[in-house]
């Protein structure tokens, strides 16, 4: 008796010990105190993007794209600190919880994590956003959504890579900015702010940086390691029908009165109580290379560090999310 019941702890420890192998999670969070480089690309990952993204401090990377855990662990190697891409405000067609994706070579699907379907007729949409096809805003009050973030698109990333993702950048929090008129607003951006601190509680040792949600971003401050600034100065019209529409343009005139300043005032009164800091992603032509814009953007993220003492990281790609490496990044690597 005494011996089955040996057999049977050392097999449920085994059991243990390849579930948690499976989606494996950082012990520790690697420090942001000293990062002063920072690139965003979403594409089909080469050699050649390898070799310059280890130029830099931090990367966010649509994991989804990666080809293998081998490119992820060369770039570990180099001293990189590396943030998956989810989208935590609008369900993507491409994603492993769309009824109809299928796995590939980049990914696999692995059936021990569990899988909730959906499409785009469920209950949790709001509506589908007009600046990107096959993308939905989500109620973020909605359990199901909870369940699928939580539960099986965060474990399946960090599956994906090996456990080697120090932490997530979750896009598309602003989706709160979509609420406004509906009656129940106040409990749909509540849910929002209710799932960041789920899955900072479901995962500690994740760094976690949303992408803007100035909406909630003094409630959802004390749950998060960084915040991404996309289009603070340069940005990119992918609406139609409203201004910029198809052009590249900047959100600072000659005089430097910004069309955003209250969103800068907002993040600096944040930063007050929590000096996180600022990732910047700024868009510009890069087909053929902007370099003027590019730098006015630069300088701008610079003043306001040198002007608010707190730390803002730029970087400039296309609205396509490619990989340009401007002269005057600060590259020590």
């Amino acid at each position: 008796m005494r011996c089955k019941l040996v057999i049977i702890i050392v097999v449920l420890m085994v059991v243990s010990i390849f579930i948690s192998s499976c989606v494996k999670e950082k012990s520790t969070k690697p420090s942001l105190k000293n990062i002063v480089s920072y690139a965003n690309v979403y594409q089909n990952y080469t050699n050649e993007n390898l070799e310059k993204l280890k130029r830099f401090d931090i990367v966010v990377i649509e994991p989804y794209y990666v080809p293998n855990k081998q490119f992820l662990s060369e770039l570990k190697s180099s001293g990189t600190i590396i943030l998956g891409y989810i989208s935590i405000g609008e369900a993507d067609n491409e994603r492993r919880y769309w009824a109809d994706w299928e796995p590939s070579d980049n990914t696999l699907d692995n059936p021990t994590i569990p899988r909730t379907t959906i499409t785009e007729d469920d209950s949790m949409f709001i509506g589908e956003d007009p600046g990107w096809e096959g993308s939905y805003f989500v109620d973020a009050s909605n359990p199901k959504w909870h369940n699928i973030m939580l539960n099986e698109e965060i474990p399946y990333i960090l599956w994906l890579g090996g456990g080697q993702y120090d932490g997530l950048m979750m896009d598309l929090v602003d989706v709160v900015d979509e609420y406004e008129g509906y009656p129940n607003e106040n409990e749909m951006r509540q849910g929002m702010i209710n799932l960041i601190k789920e899955i900072r509680e479901k995962y500690p040792n994740l760094l976690l940086v949303p992408n803007r949600g100035f909406g909630i971003l003094r409630e959802m401050a004390p749950y998060i390691d960084a915040f991404k600034f996309e289009e603070m100065t340069g940005a990119y019209g992918n609406i139609q029908g409203e201004p910029h529409y198809g052009e590249y343009y900047l959100k600072i005139d000659e005089n430097g009165d910004r069309e955003n300043q209250e969103e800068i005032d907002l993040l600096v009164s944040v930063l007050e109580d929590y000096p996180i800091p600022v990732l910047v992603l700024d868009h510009v032509q890069t087909e053929l290379p902007d370099e003027e814009m590019a730098r006015k953007c630069f300088d701008e993220a610079q003043r306001l560090s040198r002007e608010t003492g707190y730390k803002f990281v730029w970087y400039g790609n296309s609205v396509d999310q490619d990989l340009p490496i401007w002269t005057f990044l600060p590259l020590g690597k």
